[in-house]
């Protein structure tokens, strides 16, 4: 069973260089490692990094930019380009998060032991997407610590109702049917549960492994405006919802935590923008109510 790793990166090239470090010291390496920047500038140092002298890398510069774009360009490389691609798994890692060593093996390992299994998503030790960011320093130390207990994972599986973006494994046979969803474009929040609601659609089973460990930075470089970010709060879930993928009950709820959240955040001296998204959910509430809410909106921002 390959594995081929997609790395969808826009203006965090040192970021992607030190994941590339990450992977090299995996104790399974990658059949193929694909990464898709939007310029060249995005892939500086790419080149003189020892997985792209051993041909591990193949790097690829896309004409548009967004998550669910970069991420189906990558996986449309591999799927025309490598060989026994049916029986192979695609893993998704954010530029950056930190895979513990183990991560891919692990991965592999559950795929093999569970027939029925189509998508998994790892344990995130530290996520600096939640908390406010997490430093490289703070994303080592995390990982020996978590070595030094002595437990690569429990091994078991959970079965959860999505997969995590910043590290998640699919089987390639899902990408013959699915691709994400590229109106959910630049970051593409939520695109994660949306292909993973659409994997499910014929059956099999997502879950969540003790076994696959890393650390999710949240780095601030590069990311969508925190208005164009809070327009998607409200906009996506909403779309997904109509397109089926989601209940109403749930939609709600991913629309209003975050709102009530940005409002309460707003108020304080943080490091994201937290005014920035509030406004765009409000933007996002009133295009709703005109009938002009798409996600596709923040383009023209």
């Amino acid at each position: 069973m390959k594995v081929f790793v997609v790395v969808a990166t826009k203006g965090r090239a040192a970021e992607t260089s030190i994941l590339m470090d990450f992977l090299e010291r995996q104790t399974m390496l990658a059949s193929r490692i694909v990464a898709v920047g939007t310029c060249s500038q995005d892939l500086d140092g790419l080149e003189q990094h020892s997985l792209s002298r051993s041909e591990v890398v193949k790097q690829i510069v896309s004409d548009r930019a967004g998550s669910s774009v970069q991420r189906n360009v990558g996986v449309a490389w591999v799927l025309e380009n490598e060989a026994d691609v049916d029986d192979a798994l695609f893993v998704f890692f954010d530029d950056d998060f930190r895979p513990e060593r183990h991560w891919l093996e692990c991965c592999r390992a559950q795929f093999f032991e569970n027939a029925d299994l189509i998508g998994l998503t790892g344990h995130v030790l530290l996520d600096g997407a939640r908390s406010g960011g997490v430093s490289e320093l703070e994303a080592n130390q995390a990982l020996e610590n978590f070595v030094r207990m002595g437990s690569k994972g429990a091994g078991r599986l959970s079965d959860c109702f999505s997969l995590y973006g910043c590290n998640m494994a699919l089987r390639a046979s899902i990408f013959r049917a699915h691709s994400f969803d590229e109106n959910l474009p630049l970051y593409g929040w939520m695109e994660d549960l949306d292909l993973s609601r659409r994997a499910v659609e014929n059956g099999g089973r997502l879950a969540s492994s003790g076994a696959c460990i890393g650390v999710h930075l949240g780095a601030q470089r590069g990311r969508t405006s925190g208005f164009r970010f809070g327009y998607s709060q409200v906009a996506n879930p909403i779309y997904i919802c109509f397109q089926g993928r989601l209940s109403v009950f749930c939609a709600a709820s991913f629309v209003l935590r975050p709102f009530a959240s940005n409002l309460i955040r707003c108020f304080r001296n943080e490091k994201h923008d937290y005014r920035g998204r509030l406004k765009g959910n409000l933007i996002a509430f009133l295009d709703v109510l005109s009938g002009k809410s798409s996600p596709l909106r923040i383009l023209d921002f």
